[in-house]
């Protein structure tokens, strides 16, 4: 049985772009890729629901820090991402989602969504957005607090940013680490948040960590 459909919309700052993609060079820390599926360029022929079987809850632990369990709904993991008062990704112009988080109680959190969209270019567009929206907008204030991005590495159908926060010209020791994967006409989004000690080589390592998580969910978008 498929998960419900819920619907979404991205932000309009993409139309096709035949110029290419102005972040094409950014290449952060120089990750080697995740290990991607090799996209299918023949007609999609998706059956137009994620199976519930689809392993989004990977590599999590069965239950959260208070007993609760971890489970895969029909909502969004991941939060919608705003970017200098525009939306940046929410799930308003999906066909489908699913969705699942993990909290430890102690201050680690992980968040998972995997959405997917009408078409293959769909996804694009949605991917493109995302990654426009935070190479145009690298930090939004709220309040007293600035909230700083950073895209670390990127490919075709990759992209990773870290999330941190600013105050006073301080940024905090906390950490959050966005991996975004496109696989057709889906969109996989995964969230890690834990404190470090905001060195360059703890971030990396924080990084290199939130890919190697998401790294049997990325293997199984090539089965949806």
């Amino acid at each position: 049985m498929g998960l419900a459909a819920v619907g979404v919309t991205v932000i309009g700052i993409m139309a096709a772009q035949s110029g290419g993609d102005p972040t094409d060079n950014a290449n952060g820390y120089g990750y080697p890729p995740i290990s991607l599926p090799r996209e299918d360029t023949t007609a999609p022929t998706w059956a137009g629901e994620i199976a519930s079987e689809f392993p989004l809850a990977a590599g999590l632990p069965a239950t959260n820090g208070d007993g609760s369990p971890v489970e895969v709904t029909v909502s969004s993991g991941v939060d919608d991402i705003d970017r200098c008062g525009l939306n940046a990704w929410s799930t308003r112009d999906t066909v489908d989602v699913a969705g699942v988080t993990f909290n430890d109680g102690s201050g680690e959190r992980r968040a998972r969504t995997l959405a997917l969209y009408a078409d293959d270019g769909a996804a694009k567009v949605a991917l493109s957005a995302l990654r426009l929206a935070v190479v145009g907008c690298p930090v939004t204030t709220v309040g007293s607090t600035d909230h700083v991005y950073d895209m670390v590495s990127k490919a075709p159908r990759r992209v990773i940013f870290t999330h941190r926060y600013s105050s006073g010209g301080e940024l905090s020791d906390d950490l959050e680490v966005l991996v975004v994967v496109r696989e057709g006409r889906a969109l996989y989004l995964a969230t890690s948040y834990s404190r470090g000690d905001g060195s360059a080589p703890d971030i990396k390592a924080q990084v290199r960590a939130a890919e190697h998580d998401s790294a049997k969910v990325v293997a199984a978008l090539a089965d949806l």
